[in-house]
């Protein structure tokens, strides 16, 4: 019986060594909305001289470059990179990288914005929130693109000290002993939250990864020393008794008398990277990744699939009294899309794919409006508002992160063909064994070091810790059938006894 569990085990990983090739049939396909996608955010571009970046709004009307903004076209192109195997927008990535390093602030932080207008840069001094936002892309951008070109780690190591520079300044002041994060906000208040909290330790898993491999291994394990207490006081925030109206959703805090839906989707962004992550930098912990599964589990099963209305767009959030519908924000919406085709691939059942299957058909026009997300220009509406109120563009922050998340879609090959109903299954109450693992695919490349492992995503990290589970599992297993034949009886009775 061992044997077929170990041998299923190691079928199980085979996938993620296979890459995907997708073909461009019309405009209108998944493919054609993620170019489409991409020129509009290329059309952004302002060529400043001394400083130039990516505007915030469509028409360019406020001559304005966020850091938030550029850091998600990172995000984005980066993800493209990751699952398309193509270096053809690394040029446009590496602009907006370059932005939000100009934008580091003197004590370590980054700039919200560049006004191009008079040539200066506006808000900094503290741990804003949006210097999650940076670490969080561009940290994700900097493991993804060295660990599938691993060349590229020169461009990336002086990236990834900036990023560690803010980390290191502003990180331990702001680290309360619960694991929360204080942040601060431009009205001059300091709050946790939990959006941001998601983002910073999405951020702070994949500093970790780069550095375990490319630069210093107690650095890796310090980051992810922070990650861990920083997840722990996230899942304290999760209702975990499937009979409350809360079940397997994160409140905004303590109190816990609301659920936000864009929080919501934050906090998994941070806990499915953590998931990925923390086994391979801290193999202690790996013993966290059955509560891991769990919790992905009972938050789409009791707060995803119950927060969603019928096309699939995803509320604003619920609280004791039901469900708060608007606004359906394009934000929180793709969020939430990236996260249940996180999921599915790290748990596996169909019905997870299937509820990503349906958000991305909630973009494509499957929704009470009838109406395509997504302009024709390639930007995103804002959101689905109530009936009878306009539909506006969104700024580039919120089509960057719906071209991530549509990018994330492509790669589970959706929409496509798969043999599951579009019906929104019934909640379920969590299982408390081991669900089967998904792995994601991965591709190989000429340009890998023999020093250093640098082909190496997150999920194929994982696949291989299994696969050598799987391979000492078998010789553990021979090796013990071998000497059970040479032993005495009496002492293989002694020995069971002792167990």
């Amino acid at each position: 019986m061992r044997l077929w569990v170990f041998f299923l085990l190691a079928l199980a990983v085979v996938p993620a060594f296979v890459p995907i090739n997708i073909a461009v049939s019309s405009p209108l396909d998944i493919e054609g909305r993620i170019l489409r996608a991409i020129k509009f955010a290329e059309g952004q571009y302002h060529n400043g001289g001394v400083v130039s970046g990516y505007l915030h709004d469509e028409n360019g009307s406020q001559m304005q470059s966020y850091t938030e903004d550029n850091s998600l076209v990172a995000l984005a192109l980066s993800a493209y990179q990751e699952t398309h195997f193509s270096a053809t927008y690394y040029a446009d990535l590496q602009k907006a990288v370059k932005f939000v390093t100009a934008a580091q602030a003197p004590d370590g932080d980054f700039y919200q914005y560049y006004q191009f207008g008079n040539g200066t840069w506006k808000s900094a001094g503290k741990f804003y929130y949006w210097n999650s936002l940076v670490l969080m892309s561009l940290a994700y951008a900097a493991f993804t693109i060295t660990t599938q070109i691993s060349s590229e780690s020169f461009f990336w190591s002086p990236i990834v000290d900036r990023l560690r520079s803010c980390v290191d300044i502003w990180l331990p002041g702001s680290l309360s002993q619960n694991g929360s994060v204080i942040f601060a906000f431009p009205d001059g208040s300091r709050a946790t939250d939990v959006r941001y909290q998601g983002a910073l330790l999405m951020g702070l898993i994949y500093l970790a990864a780069f550095e375990y491999y490319w630069g210093s291994r107690d650095v890796a394990t310090r980051y992810a020393g922070y990650s861990r207490l920083m997840a722990t006081w996230l899942y304290s925030l999760q209702e975990r008794n499937m009979s409350r109206w809360g079940r397997g959703g994160f409140y905004s805090n303590a109190s816990m008398n609301l659920q936000a839906g864009e929080e919501n989707a934050f906090a998994m962004f941070g806990l499915n990277s953590y998931y990925k992550g923390i086994g391979l930098v801290l193999p202690s912990q790996r013993s966290e990744l059955d509560g891991m599964r769990n919790l992905m589990q009972i938050w789409e099963e009791g707060y995803f699939e119950n927060i969603t209305a019928p096309y699939g767009a995803v509320s604003f959030g619920r609280d004791a009294r039901g469900l708060k519908p608007y606004p359906r924000l394009t934000w929180t919406t793709s969020a939430s899309l990236a996260n249940t085709v996180d999921v599915w691939i790290n748990l596996g059942p169909a019905r997870y794919w299937n509820d990503s299957s349906r958000i991305y058909a909630w973009f494509t026009g499957s929704n009470e409006r009838s109406t395509d997300m997504q302009t024709p220009e390639g930007n995103f509406y804002e959101e689905e508002p109530v009936a009878g109120s306009p539909l506006r563009p969104s700024d580039l922050a919120v089509a960057m992160l719906a071209l991530y998340s549509i990018i994330r879609t492509a790669f589970v090959k959706i929409p496509g063909a798969y043999p599951v109903s579009n019906s929104n299954p019934k909640f379920t109450r969590a299982s408390t064994s081991t669900p089967p693992a998904v792995t994601e695919p991965t591709t190989s490349t000429a340009q890998e070091t023999p020093a250093k492992t640098a082909n190496l995503t997150l999920y194929t990290v994982a696949a291989i810790v299994v696969v050598l589970g799987a391979l000492a599992g078998l010789f553990a297993l021979r090796l013990s059938r071998k000497k059970k034949h040479k032993r005495p009886a009496s002492r293989r009775s002694t020995r069971s006894r002792k167990r």
